[in-house]
């Protein structure tokens, strides 16, 4: 098993709306696109341990519109990072910007995904796949549910590498994090990146 070291319960910051334009201005967003950003912090000493932290949150569900997982609505969130083994002040990396709301089908995307790493480490980018968590019946579990994680499914044909229909298929470069592709289908779809 996992022991739980300690809950965290963080506050956020100011909640903003990300912006849903396009990079044709022939074009436009559909309407009623509501996409919402916040940061929780807070701070917390941690014992040096040989096994390292993992830390988790959990939240269910995910709009019933998600076109690549199947019976989308009753699939929630687990986000997670790690804390290696005997870590000493060893920053995370921060994604540089945040991922398109919407892009446009037919077009080719040319997104910077790119993380930065206060300590000068080298990272490693992938498309991988997103972790469930939550339930319809106990939206936010306490306590959480513990790994393995149950990964959310994809409906027939698409994975977590080529999460969207797309010719070229969508990619991220592992080196630079450039997202690339040109999605063909229009609809909503998840796709998850993790920097390493």
């Amino acid at each position: 098993g996992y022991p739980i070291y300690a809950d965290l319960f963080l506050k956020h910051g100011a909640v903003t709306q990300l912006p849903s334009t396009l990079n044709n201005p022939c074009l436009q967003s559909p309407p009623n696109l509501c996409t919402e950003f916040t940061v929780y912090s807070g701070t917390m000493s941690l014992p040096s341990i040989n096994s390292g932290y993992l830390l988790a949150h959990q939240r269910c569900c995910r709009n019933n519109t998600v076109n690549n997982v199947p019976n989308s609505g009753i699939w929630g969130n687990t986000f997670t990072t790690t804390i290696p083994s005997n870590d000493a002040c060893n920053s995370s990396p921060r994604f540089n910007d945040h991922p398109p709301v919407v892009m446009c089908q037919n077009d080719q995307l040319n997104f910077d995904h790119s993380a930065a790493d206060q300590d000068g480490d080298s990272l490693y980018y992938r498309l991988c796949n997103a972790f469930h968590g939550g339930s319809q019946q106990a939206p936010t579990p306490y306590p959480l549910v513990p790994p393995p994680y149950t990964t959310i499914p994809y409906t027939a044909g698409l994975n977590a590498a080529n999460p969207i229909p797309s010719s070229p298929p969508i990619s991220i470069d592992p080196q630079t994090g450039l997202l690339t592709g040109q999605p063909t289908v229009q609809g909503q779809y998840l796709f998850t990146v993790c920097v390493e």
